[in-house]
């Protein structure tokens, strides 16, 4: 298994302005996602394709949720 980036380290290297906050929070929230359904996923045994199948998704829609590159709709996240 390959060493996952921590969020704390993702938002270091990031400047902190006003401006950014919403975005920062929105990204930090994509991106906790993202690891709790490929923890979930690689816990069940499933694969990234096996999940999107279960899903009535995509296998490169799975990689982007969970490289926190999408914020999923409710729809999805059932």
């Amino acid at each position: 298994m390959t060493e996952r980036t921590k969020w704390d380290e993702v938002e270091s290297r990031r400047p902190s302005t006003g401006a950014r906050d919403r975005g920062h929070r929105d990204a930090e929230d994509a991106f906790k996602l993202g690891v709790r359904v490929r923890t979930e996923r690689e816990r069940l045994g499933l694969t990234q394709a096996e999940l999107a199948e279960r899903m009535g998704a995509t296998q490169p829609m799975v990689a982007r949720l969970e490289a926190g590159g999408v914020t999923p709709s409710l729809e999805t996240l059932h």
